[in-house]
């Protein structure tokens, strides 16, 4: 789904050197911009464009209740998962972040000259519709949200995928299907740390012997001597580093090679496949989504260059995570998932 992408790109966005405020603070640093001019309901502004406490609050709650069902509704929240920090304030944390990423995508759209078709509108009204009537009241009453609320929520979030695609759409971040290109290896490694040289050639001469003459099975030539637990894997081209790793792809399929060495190890490879057309193709697709990523997180950052932001922290910092079973409801992005539909 295009949201599910979005996330993705406002969590890469989050992390990296430039945030919401263009100060370089991570999500764990207590200021996040200047109280200056923003009532107690209102979260953050950027350029002019408002999070309100309502509809921080619905992302809040249903992320929480992802959390909740994932983990088969009873869940440890002050369970420790990243640096000490407890799995409560980790979730405060990245629904901050995500919120306010989005939100900030969203902003850019005038400038971008981006909007809404009437019948977009219309798809942002049903799905706020079918959305808020689900939750219960307990729900309603600890987002504070009104059907309003969503649907604000809602149009922001579809401005945030629309500028994404505007951005990218013309750039070109193609790549070439060799640049890309995905292959299947057989391989046996030996420590050069833990073996002297004479070892390592005798034996690597031997078990090739055996492979190249079809005495021995290479699975069990690399049982015998290999350093590594597996003898298989897949290489890919633009992510080859390693001398062994550039040295497949100039290998046919089949072909076995001599004794390589790369710094301290040595290794023996057989290509069993050099061009693997499904691999290659979800490896290219990859790329080529990165290659946007990064140009966009660059229009990103010269954007909240020349724009006002500001942050209030203090609306939020009393907040805590629903807990009790009558909090379920985590169709927020399923929901608006339909949209594009």
């Amino acid at each position: 789904m295009k949201f599910k992408r979005i996330v993705a790109l406002g969590l890469t966005l989050a992390m990296s050197s430039t945030i919401l405020f263009g100060c370089g603070c991570s999500s764990d640093t207590p200021i996040f911009g200047t109280f200056f001019g923003l009532e107690d309901n209102q979260v953050f502004e950027v350029d002019k464009l408002i999070c309100t406490k309502p509809e921080y609050m619905i992302q809040l709650m249903d992320t929480a209740n992802k959390y909740k069902a994932g983990f088969g509704g009873t869940v440890d929240w002050n369970a420790k998962v990243k640096k000490g920090q407890t799995l409560s304030q980790y979730i405060l944390d990245k629904v901050k972040e995500d919120i306010s990423v989005k939100y900030t995508m969203s902003a850019m759209a005038k400038e971008k000259q981006v909007t809404l078709s009437s019948g977009e509108e219309e798809c942002i009204k049903d799905a706020a519709r079918q959305y808020f009537n689900g939750l219960t009241d307990a729900e309603r009453k600890y987002t504070g949200a009104k059907e309003k609320d969503v649907v604000k929520l809602y149009t922001n979030y579809k401005l945030a995928e629309k500028v994404y695609d505007k951005v990218t759409e013309d750039q070109d971040v193609s790549v070439s299907d060799e640049e890309t290109r995905a292959a299947r290896i057989y391989y046996i490694r030996m420590d050069g740390d833990k073996h002297k040289p004479e070892y390592i050639d005798k034996w690597m001469k031997y078990a090739r012997m055996n492979i190249k003459n079809n005495y021995q099975p290479f699975s069990r030539e690399a049982a015998q001597f290999s350093d590594d637990d597996t003898y298989e894997k897949i290489i890919y081209k633009n992510n080859a580093k390693k001398d062994y790793e550039k040295n497949v792809f100039s290998m046919e399929s089949g072909e076995l090679s001599k004794i390589i060495q790369d710094g301290k190890d040595y290794y023996i490879i057989k290509c069993i496949d050099n061009y693997l057309k499904e691999e290659s193709l979800k490896n290219k697709e990859k790329l080529i989504d990165k290659n946007k990523k990064e140009y966009f997180n660059k229009e990103y950052k010269e954007y909240l260059e020349d724009v006002d932001t500001d942050f209030n922290s203090s609306s939020i910092e009393n907040v805590t995570l629903p807990t009790s079973n009558e909090f379920v409801h985590y169709n927020l992005i399923d929901v608006f998932d339909c949209l594009g539909k």
